[in-house]
């Protein structure tokens, strides 16, 4: 029998599976839900609720089509490091895929940068943290870890209306320091820490 179909390798295929799928399941959630009265939603605004049953179809399309984006790109990290410059192309290109594909249930026909990126970053976070060999490059950048990089005025501080790679790449920069002067190998690991401590504050 071939290894490649032998019952052993069909179920270490099916548990990575199951482990991706239920990754990709909370990564679209952290990107798209609207968590904040002050955050900028990911879907447009629908004038009855009856309206937005009726188009939960084309929600979930999306959800799927970003599912199937995260999917297909985080095979590019694996076993491999991917340099800034290719990694921002990556979250400009699913965006701007997503967008053609489904501008009609995305708030102004748009998906911002901000929110491709968290999408892509906390992916590759979750699956690196489930111990695959994914290498992110850079961290997710949510409300609070941006506060805690205290960008100076004028870079946007909420990731949700960010739909700009000038302030991500700022993110970045600061990011970067922050492990730097805290000791840490990378800013992934700066941020599993800062993310940790700011959810579980001690007394």
């Amino acid at each position: 029998m071939n290894d490649a179909s032998s019952p052993t390798e069909k179920a270490k295929r099916l548990k990575r599976k199951f482990i991706e799928d239920t990754l990709l399941q909370n990564a679209v959630r952290d990107a798209t839900s609207h968590w904040h009265g002050n955050s900028r939603p990911v879907f447009k605004k629908y004038l009855t609720e009856k309206e937005k049953d009726e188009d939960k179809p084309n929600r979930d399309l999306f959800r799927d089509a970003l599912k199937a984006e995260l999917r297909s790109l985080s095979r590019k990290y694996e076993e491999q490091d991917v340099v800034d410059n290719v990694h921002i192309q990556n979250i400009r290109d699913m965006a701007r895929r997503l967008e053609l594909q489904h501008s009609g249930v995305l708030n102004g026909g748009r998906l911002f940068f901000g929110v491709a990126a968290k999408a892509l970053n906390v992916y590759l976070k979750y699956l690196r943290c489930a111990n695959f060999d994914v290498r992110p490059p850079h961290c997710p950048f949510d409300y609070g870890i941006i506060e805690e990089l205290n960008p100076k005025t004028g870079i946007e501080r909420k990731w949700t209306f960010s739909d700009s790679e000038e302030d991500y790449r700022e993110w970045v920069r600061l990011a970067k320091e922050a492990a730097e002067s805290g000791g840490f190998e990378s800013m992934t690991d700066w941020e599993t820490v800062t993310w940790d401590a700011q959810q579980n504050p001690r007394p």
